[in-house]
Parts: structure tokens; sequence; C-alpha cells
């Protein structure tokens, strides 16, 4: 088996999990993080540091180690998420969404086969080729990113602790280009309170709407007050 048709077939397979984001796809992304370690545990010297499926209402995550590196400074940490956008509309969709069209024009399409199971396809194929030469590498798997990293954010205690590596790795695509950092969020909670009066004399009266569009006025254009 050549590695082009393996990483198609690999991939064609993770398309077939619907791991939707939001409490209806979790059990579908518990199903394939189970897949995904099943072909990690097959590589030489892995380790599941961590893992929890989605029982109990938990997020399904895993923290695996491959290959023995003792040193935290000389260990590379990929991070992949499991989920992927809701389909939407079925009927807006040319090829099939889990990826029974399977490769047309040398293209796989299916939701997901961006972001982020082609990459995923492609770490998980690099892990398999560097395995076998002793050089490892630690891989975590989050759920819920696309609907606000809820899944990271459920670990954040567990993460705080682990060793701090030399360099983490986003499997985000990007079209070929490293990208430095991210942008990250930030998440800004305002309340307006207003002063109800009768329709025929709004003057009297305080529009908590306004408020909040002067507030996203201000945040648009940098003129926020402390």
């Amino acid at each position: 088996m050549n590695s082009s048709y393996e990483a198609q077939s690999l991939l064609k397979k993770m398309l077939t999990y619907q791991t939707v984001s939001g409490p209806d796809g979790l059990a579908q992304q518990s199903l394939f993080l189970d897949f995904l370690l099943q072909i990690l545990r097959s590589l030489p010297s892995c380790t599941v540091l961590a893992h929890q499926g989605c029982g109990g209402g938990g997020y399904p995550f895993a923290h695996v180690r491959i290959g023995e590196i003792p040193e935290p400074a000389k260990r590379i940490l990929f991070v992949c998420h499991l989920d992927v956008v809701p389909v939407g509309s079925r009927g807006l969709w040319v090829h099939d969404p889990w990826g029974d069209d399977g490769c047309v024009d040398g293209r796989q399409f299916g939701r997901g086969a961006c972001d982020m199971k082609g990459p995923t396809t492609a770490l998980i194929l690099a892990l398999q080729s560097v395995a076998k030469q002793g050089i490892g590498a630690d891989v975590i798997f989050t759920a819920d990113e696309e609907s606000g990293s809820a899944g990271a954010a459920s670990q954040m205690e567990y993460l705080r602790h682990i060793d701090r590596p030399v360099g983490i790795i986003v499997c985000e695509p990007t079209d070929g280009t490293i990208r430095l950092g991210h942008r990250g969020a930030y998440w800004i909670e305002v309340t307006a309170t207003g002063k109800a009066a009768h329709a025929s004399t709004p003057e009297l009266g305080v529009s908590a709407v306004f408020l909040l569009m002067d507030a996203v006025w201000r945040c648009r254009t940098g003129h926020v007050q402390s």
C-alpha cells in the first residue's frame, strides 16, 4: 500500500465518524478518539497519560506520549480537536459530508476533511514514520473546539500541571504556511440597564438597546473608557 492511498484511506475512515460539536456529537467524538488511540497504541513506546470518554457528561480527552523523551524541554506537543462544525442543511452539500463519495479528482470531500481530520491524518502518519526511528512526541486530543473550546476548558486543571514542552504545534490548516502564535479570544459580558417609558414619550426613558449599541461602537472603534 503506497503512502498516498494510505492517507486517503485513513482520512476517509475518520470522516465516517459524525463528530459534530455539541451534546449530540460527544458519543461519536468518544468513538473517534478510541479509534485514534487504537492506532497510536500500536506504535513503539506509546503511553496514554490521560484518557476519558463522554460518560457522566464529560468531554472526550486524551494525552498520549509516543517515544521515551524524559526531558520536557525536548518534547514537542501536538494538539488536535475531535469535533467538526455541524453539517447544516444537507441539501446544500454537493458531496456526502461523511466521506461516502470517496476521493473525487484527487480531493477528499467531507465535513472536517480540512479542519481538522486532514491534519490529524497527517499527524498520525508522521508519528508512525518517526516512531520507527525512535523519535517521539506528545499529543493531546480535545473535544468541542468548534463550540468555544469547551473540551479544553474542562481540562484546565490537568493541563496546568503537565510538563511544559519545548513547543506546541496546533494542527489547524494553514495552507502549508507556518503561523507563530494565535490571536486568542476575549469574552466580554455587558449588561445595560434602561428606563421604561411610554412609546409616545421615548425621551422620558433610556433605551438599554441603544446603550449596548454604544458599547459595541466603542469596542469596535477603540473608544473604550475605563
